[in-house]
């Protein structure tokens, strides 16, 4: 049980515990996260968007759903017909994402 004690506290004879604290490892992943977090916080922020660029923002992540969605049926379709509908309507959405850039 001496081994868990202080040289000093061993000598003087009063037993107090030594704090054993965290692993070393424990430690540097906080320091790390403290660094990361500065440089982030050191990034210059972007510039706000303006209600233009906030609106066509909007309509292509509304149009990637869709083009998303009609993949997903595309790939469960059976029917020729239905197939042929859903690729017509992929083509419409490609089209219209390479128009917003």
């Amino acid at each position: 049980m001496l081994g868990s004690f202080s040289a000093r506290e061993q000598l003087s004879g009063i037993a107090v515990p030594v704090e054993l604290g965290m692993a070393k490892g424990w430690e540097s992943k906080s320091v790390e996260e403290q660094q990361s977090e500065v440089r982030e916080a050191h990034k210059p922020a972007k510039p706000p968007m303006t209600p233009a660029e906030i609106a066509q923002e909007q309509c292509r992540n509304g149009l990637e759903l869709s083009r998303q969605r009609v993949m997903q049926q595309l790939q469960a379709a059976c029917n020729p017909n239905h197939r042929n509908m859903l690729e017509k309507a992929l083509a419409d959405l490609d089209e219209r994402l390479a128009k917003l850039g």
